[in-house]
């Protein structure tokens, strides 16, 4: 698992990153907001307000009492619009239908990106064969590996702010996936080197054992975003 740095001219002809691993951030309904939430929210008409309800196990502003009364749903990540450049070299069907744009897209909007109208990405499924010319061209290495990431953000070639913010390019090998999942495991191996490469353009490194162990963590939150577990190597 790889990054690479792709030294290109123009934004638009290659897919540029930024990146800030944050939280999300929500405000807090004043207790007046919440007190007409409670007393509106799922009641029939004519009942009493909830407000007015001395029964009610839980108290007015107090929003984890709404949250687990099952008033009020959590927050939710922000949406991402993406933009994914699928392309594929002798790959299945059953490979390249996978639902990466739904997988990019919700990782994305976990790990917020920095604020752009929306976002592009290039995905290259290939063989070992290309791969490994990438990885001797641009790192050196005459080996095929797993996946390479070239980041934009390293580049240092800006986009200008009212165009889609181009995160990158991630190149993965189906073939070593296939040889390096466990049997049954071969869509959670593709996954997981997705989010490692998606990791790599936002700026995500390990050199070292400490900063390999925190990217293997996030790797495994991200897999879970989208009902997946990972591969058992890695868990």
């Amino acid at each position: 698992m790889n990054s690479a740095n792709l030294n290109m001219a123009q934004c638009s002809q290659e897919k540029y990153l930024g990146v800030h691993p944050s939280s999300w951030g929500h405000g807090i309904p004043h207790r007046t907001e919440v007190q007409t939430l409670m007393s509106y929210v799922a009641q029939p008409v004519g009942a009493t307000p909830l407000a007015e309800k001395e029964s009610m196990p839980f108290r007015v502003g107090r929003m984890s009492n709404l949250l687990d009364a099952g008033l009020l749903a959590p927050p939710l990540p922000p949406v991402i619009e993406l933009a994914l450049d699928l392309t594929w070299q002798n790959v299945e069907p059953a490979v390249y239908g996978l639902p990466w744009q739904e997988w990019f897209t919700r990782w994305l909007s976990v790990l917020q990106p920095p604020p752009a109208p929306s976002y592009e990405l290039s995905l290259r499924l290939t063989d070992d064969t290309e791969i490994q010319r990438l990885n001797r061209d641009y790192r050196g290495q005459d080996t095929p590996t797993d996946v390479l990431a070239f980041s934009a953000l390293e580049a240092g070639v800006p986009c200008p702010p009212t165009v889609p913010l181009c995160l990158g390019d991630i190149v993965i090998s189906v073939p070593t996936a296939y040889r390096q999942a466990a049997p049954g495991e071969a869509i959670n191996e593709l996954a997981w080197l997705a989010a490692h490469g998606l990791l790599h353009l936002l700026g995500w490194d390990h050199p070292d054992a400490e900063r390999l162990a925190q990217m293997m963590a996030q790797q495994r939150l991200l897999l879970e975003q989208v009902g997946l577990t990972a591969p058992q190597a890695y868990r």
